[in-house]
């Protein structure tokens, strides 16, 4: 029996153990003391403070109190150096989210997002950071094997000569699915990747933003969005990232951006350009990342209403259009990765046709019993319950997801959701994790953390990462 010994609580494993089977654990376990250090802390919301409370004053530190470097920055060359960040009351000493913290030692460690990501967080809706997360004033988050793994499919999409299929990040409300995907884009980003990344799309739909019809088609333009997008492109990648990027008429793409941003009129046609020179292949080319949160807004309907007061569908709206054509792989992308995720907490924007398409994909994908072990009738019937609708309504094949969804006879429209990955809760060990990281944060108050008390969180929260957050800080 080999007992891991940690200063909050002690693990005991076999090495049969499949729980704690991963060498992982050992190594993680004793870094626990370096997750973070937080001084005089009180929960901050950034709803409650503007936007100008976020000051953030960065300078290299020794890493802690003492002058010994932790342990975790002997484990990664070129480990990004730790930052001082002070939110109103409270200091935070965290070390970076990167290239360099990539690792599966490092799961389990809380890590801040770099400078280029948090500079665009903002309470409203149209920042650069999912709002839902800058409203709690969030800004470092677990490392987890999840992230690890989407990171691999990224590389491994981003290697062909042209990208063959969407990675897709699926899993319950509040488990991290944004999270992992505003990971993903901030590793990219710092691998030297130029990306597209849209942390709320569903503003673009709930009848909020300005709109405009296109004369002599159905289409519909929302300049200010096409606005914004130019902005965050520009403010999220490095200058030297983006020149390596040019459109066939031999214009830099941060060039365009910059002209679509001057000129309102000519954002969406700029919007275009962009995306245009990013798909096209390139010697020396960096790699192109387009990454879209809240996937089901592409398909769904939308507040609008057009001259004859005809609901508006989302693919008629022409910021959604030029990003859509890559989700159903009609717009090629070279040296690539397409990667979405599903919000499960806008049910007002849900999508039938998303949820059947990757409902039938984890179908496919899991295992099912041998074609010999149930007779030929009952396969069938079988099959055709995988048509039922969000309403427990059985259909036809020919009907999934639903009559009533009008881009399910639209098989041109649909996605190439060729790659699930659901974002599973917590485990054990990352309960373990979160708890010590919030017992740093004082969070917790006199509580003792325990094994006892990490299996109680993790049966009450069922591991999910957002419940957990929230009974942490009720303490």
């Amino acid at each position: 029996m080999r007992v891991v010994r940690s200063a909050m609580f002690t693990l005991a494993r076999a090495p049969s153990s499949s729980l704690y089977a991963s060498s992982r654990i050992a190594a993680a376990l004793s870094l626990r003391p370096s997750i973070a250090t937080f001084r005089a802390f009180r929960p901050f919301s950034a709803s409650s403070v503007p936007h100008s409370a976020w000051n953030k004053d960065t300078k290299p530190v020794s890493g802690g109190a003492s002058d010994e470097a932790p342990p975790f920055d002997s484990l990664a060359v070129g480990t990004p150096r730790k930052t001082v960040v002070r939110w109103e009351h409270m200091e935070v000493n965290l070390g970076e989210w990167g290239p360099a913290k990539a690792k599966v030692e490092n799961i389990g460690e809380f890590l801040r997002l770099p400078e280029s990501i948090l500079s665009g967080a903002t309470t409203t809706a149209d920042g650069l950071y999912p709002p839902a997360l800058a409203r709690q004033g969030l800004s470092a988050f677990m490392l987890r094997q999840t992230t690890l793994d989407v990171l691999d499919a990224v590389s491994q999409e981003a290697s062909k000569e042209v990208c063959s299929g969407v990675i897709a990040l699926d899993g319950s409300r509040g488990v991290g699915k944004s999270v992992t995907l505003l990971q993903t884009v901030s590793h990219c980003v710092k691998n030297g990747w130029v990306a597209i990344y849209l942390p709320h799309p569903s503003q673009w739909v709930n009848g909020t933003e300005p709109f405009e019809p296109v004369q002599g088609t159905s289409t519909f333009a929302q300049p200010a969005v096409a606005v914004r997008i130019l902005k965050h492109f520009l403010q999220l990648n490095s200058s030297s990232g983006l020149a390596t990027i040019e459109s066939e008429s031999g214009k830099k793409v941060s060039e365009i951006a910059r002209q679509g941003v001057a000129d309102p009129s000519r954002a969406q046609k700029a919007l275009d350009e962009v995306l245009a020179a990013l798909a096209s292949g390139g010697k020396d080319r960096a790699k192109v990342l387009i990454a879209v949160d809240q996937i089901n807004t592409f398909y769904c309907k939308t507040a609008y209403h057009d001259s004859e007061s005809r609901e508006v569908i989302a693919n008629q709206l022409a910021a959604i259009q030029s990003f859509a054509g890559f989700f159903t792989l009609e717009k090629k992308l070279a040296h690539g990765a397409l990667i979405c995720a599903v919000d499960r907490s806008d049910t007002q924007h849900s999508s039938p046709l998303v949820n059947s398409l990757l409902s039938s994909l984890k179908s496919a994908t899991a295992s099912a019993p041998s074609q010999t072990s149930r007779p030929q009738h009952l396969q069938k019937q079988y099959h055709d319950l995988a048509a039922v609708d969000e309403f427990g309504v059985l259909l036809p094949e020919r009907l999934a997801p639903a009559s009533y969804d009008p881009l399910a006879s639209a098989t041109h429209l649909h996605p190439k959701l060729t790659r699930p990955i659901v974002v599973p809760p917590y485990d054990l060990y990352e309960v373990a994790c979160a708890a010590a990281y919030y017992t740093d944060c004082d969070a917790l108050g006199n509580v003792e953390v325990t094994r006892d008390y990490v299996e109680k969180e993790l049966v009450l929260t069922g591991g999910n990462p957002l419940k957990l957050h929230k009974r942490c800080l009720s303490l």
